[in-house]
């Protein structure tokens, strides 16, 4: 019987210090990518490559925010552009930051190179996730390259 009490205890024990620990599930971190814009051009050059004189190259803005109280911070930066086909292009960013506030907010830009390449609306899709948010949220984006005829996205 001696070992069940003994079990019992550290059993009992466990349990307290569980409960005492705090949650983080009611405190309000919160990462969030926005799309600012996204067009089309010729930008081989802008990341080092000789110009291939196509404007098939997608540029995404993106507007950053992280608020976390933590100096250090890793978020994940989810992409994807929908071709009017319906190919979908994916990407998967993994950002560090070192921060000095509990806000931290900035702007990039992602350029993907030679896949402006159908007529039509391209679909562009981003968001962000904190080590310690329960979910990202998404921003989407819709435009239209050259050589389409429409007016407005379908």
């Amino acid at each position: 019987m001696k070992i069940k009490h003994h079990s019992l205890f550290f059993l009992i024990i466990i349990i307290l210090a569980l409960n005492s620990m705090q949650s983080t599930s009611g405190v309000p971190y919160k990462t969030n990518a926005i799309i600012t814009d996204a067009f089309y051009g010729d930008y081989d050059e802008m990341v080092g490559l000789v110009s291939d004189d196509l404007e098939d190259d997608v540029r995404v803005n993106v507007t950053l925010s992280v608020f976390d109280p933590k100096q250090y911070v890793i978020v994940y930066i989810y992409l994807s552009v929908k071709l009017p086909s319906g190919t979908l292009f994916s990407y998967i960013f993994e950002i560090q930051i070192f921060k000095d506030t509990k806000m931290y907010q900035t702007e990039f830009y992602f350029v993907l190179l030679n896949i402006a390449t159908e007529p039509g609306w391209y679909d562009v899709t981003v968001s962000a996730l904190g080590e310690r948010d329960p979910w990202g949220l998404e921003d989407e984006f819709t435009f239209d390259p050259p050589g389409s005829t429409n007016t407005t996205p379908v």
